[in-house]
């Protein structure tokens, strides 16, 4: 049975070079004569596939030492909670861009262990573009934004401009384009969309930043994470590993300016089929606030919906049902996505509005 185009929004596609580079070292890795999944994380074996790991993603983001680089468990939902916890004072406000679902969870969490004030909502527009006049307290820790929202659609091109440090959950663009990391005061970002496979995530945070509350427990404190080179508590060692394994496959491509020249091609291929045609409705019509990396879109005919996406399934495009808040369709185009899968799926739809438009 061959491998099919998989738009899942996460857990994703992954290369199949990394499949099955993964398949044949899962029994025995190296010398080990053990599979990854037995090595302890003591183990000078793993702690080389740690070391690599972290290196090559300094070598790919380019890094600086100013930045802590962790490698948790507890997803993009873990760390909603753990950056109030590491990076404000008792009392002290932090300030929430809701551009759309995850965004809105992220201030929702964050309202547990800190003073939140929303600097700016788009709901308003259901999501559809971003937020353009923000309020930020004086008194404020840090802005937070989701700088990619996969629900609704929409990304950011530029960054806010603030004098904060500014917070980011790039969980579903990163390593998607080139970015400054220098930007950022603290990047998240769960592996299971352009870095790997769910269990672990991401957190870049510069130093200086960190200082958590008495209240933070042990395995959230970014300071007791970092001194144990994120090991105080038994890291999720399969899925550090497969990081490495998509690091590699990322500079093998060509690195991160690859990754955001093929990402760019395969937006436009299905954008302008979109904006070619009235019978599919993108509800992003800012095209400046475009995600590149989610594309969500509805039939306007939307009794059609349900023979679209059984559709898709039959010819091996697997994946594509909106998200249970908006419904619709949502093609998600991540680093793992080939530009072929993005033609097929262009081609099925229209073929499908030629049948039935």
């Amino acid at each position: 049975m061959s491998r099919t185009y998989n738009f899942c929004p996460g857990p994703a596609a992954l290369p199949d070079a990394v499949i099955y580079q993964a398949q044949a070292e899962l029994p025995e890795l190296g010398d080990c004569r053990a599979s990854v999944m037995e090595i302890s994380h003591r183990s000078a074996a793993f702690l080389n596939i740690y070391q690599q790991t972290d290196a090559r993603l300094r070598e790919v983001m380019n890094i600086s030492d100013d930045y802590a680089v962790l490698f948790l468990a507890g997803g993009a939902t873990g760390q909603a909670a753990a950056v109030p916890l590491n990076l404000t004072a008792h009392n002290q406000h932090a300030a929430y861009i809701i551009s759309g679902h995850w965004s809105r969870r992220a201030a929702e969490e964050a309202r547990r262990y800190c003073q939140v004030t929303i600097a700016g909502d788009s709901a308003a527009q259901q999501y559809t573009t971003l937020p353009t006049e923000l309020t930020i307290p004086a008194d404020t820790a840090y802005l937070h934004i989701a700088e990619n929202e996969t629900v609704h659609g929409v990304e950011y091109a530029n960054l806010p401009t603030t004098t904060l440090p500014l917070v980011a959950d790039l969980s579903s663009n990163i390593a998607t384009r080139v970015i400054n990391v220098n930007d950022y005061g603290l990047i998240y970002a769960g592996a299971q969309k352009n870095l790997g496979i769910a269990g672990v995530t991401l957190v870049i945070v510069r130093r200086e930043l960190i200082h958590p509350q008495a209240q933070t427990p042990s395995v959230w404190d970014y300071q007791k994470q970092e001194k144990s080179t994120s090991m105080y508590n038994t890291p999720p060692t399969f899925q550090i590993y497969l990081m490495g394994l998509m690091l590699d496959w990322i500079k093998q491509q060509g690195g991160v300016a690859a990754m955001e020249k093929i990402n760019s091609q395969k937006s436009r291929l299905l954008y302008d089929y979109l904006d070619s045609t009235d019978f599919y409705l993108t509800p992003v019509n800012s095209r400046h606030c475009r995600s590149r990396i989610n594309i969500p879109f509805l039939l306007a005919e939307e009794s059609l919906t349900a023979d679209f996406l059984a559709g898709c399934a039959e010819s091996g495009l697997l994946g594509l049902a909106g998200h249970k808040v908006v419904g619709g369709v949502r093609a998600s185009l991540y680093n793992s996505m080939p530009l072929a899968g993005v033609a097929a799926l262009v081609e099925y739809m229209r073929l499908f509005e030629q049948q039935r438009g």
